[in-house]
């Protein structure tokens, strides 16, 4: 395959080789401004770049290097239009990061959802331990940090023991919703 340099010292694909398997992505310049790149999948060489997000422009280059057979993609209504058009043969997939980003909110969902009966799903073999007696426990230095923290987890169990989720209490509390999901998975 004919390689060439491209800009950085990247290499780029060959311009008259046709992909099997097309990444297609777009990334910011600056504010609103963006551009799309081409990447071929499976050599992980960049094919083609240029300014905006465009469904016809995307669509036109599948017509004059017919073979794609999958176009990898994130969800954007443009990128997918613009290959329904120009490749209509093509199968559309999303990317791996896109996926992955899916799976996690779906699972966040319906943690959220089931919090409440996470704790009875627990056998009682497995539960911790009672907690220490307060005098058993080590001298921890009553800190500025210390009470801080004790403030924000009484104040996230006060929001989320009343079934609010997380993202909920988060907005409620002026807090990150991943600070609010360490204080309320917390025990003590």
């Amino acid at each position: 395959m004919d390689q060439r340099a491209g800009p950085l010292g990247a290499r780029a694909a060959s311009a008259g080789a046709t992909p099997r398997v097309l990444g297609v992505d777009d990334f910011a310049l600056y504010a609103d401004v963006y551009g799309t790149l081409l990447v071929d999948a499976d050599t992980r060489l960049p094919i083609e770049l240029w300014a905006g997000r465009d469904a016809e422009q995307l669509a036109a280059w599948p017509r004059t290097h017919p073979g794609v057979e999958v176009v990898c993609m994130d969800g954007s209504l443009v990128y997918r239009q613009g290959t329904t058009d120009g490749a209509p043969d093509a199968v559309q997939v999303s990317d791996c990061f896109r996926l992955w980003q899916a799976l996690s909110k779906r699972v966040g969902d319906i943690a959220t959802v089931h919090r409440g009966c996470l704790p009875a799903a627990v056998p009682e073999s497995e539960q911790a331990p009672p907690p220490a007696h307060p005098a058993q426990l080590s001298d921890q230095a009553d800190t500025p940090a210390r009470r801080h923290a004790k403030r924000l987890f009484e104040a996230v169990h006060a929001a989320t023991d009343t079934g609010r989720s997380l993202h909920v209490a988060a907005r409620e509390l002026g807090l990150n919703r991943r600070t609010v999901g360490k204080y309320a998975r917390a025990a003590t």
